[in-house]
């Protein structure tokens, strides 16, 4: 479904956990559509041999490293971009 496709861009774009509200700003779906692309998408992401999930943290939501690849993915975490 496309909603999720949007969500999920979202997601992995965000710098930070978001809320529906701020997924709803920024695509203009309503926030049914919002949370049942969520819910998919954590099923998705949560249920599979994926090294990403997506975590609920409170009323925010964020595209997160597994637990269990977090100690080899933080030995790029810290390349930073060069800006000019």
């Amino acid at each position: 479904m496309k909603s999720e496709r949007i969500v999920e861009a979202e997601l992995f774009s965000a710098a930070k956990p978001v809320t529906v509200t701020d997924l709803q700003t920024a695509s203009g779906l309503d926030s049914r559509t919002i949370r049942a692309a969520l819910k998919k998408l954590m099923e998705e992401y949560n249920d599979s041999d994926r090294a990403i999930e997506i975590a609920k943290m409170g009323p925010r939501y964020a595209m997160q490293v597994k637990k269990d690849f977090r100690e080899p993915a933080a030995r790029l975490a810290d390349l930073k971009i060069p800006k000019d």
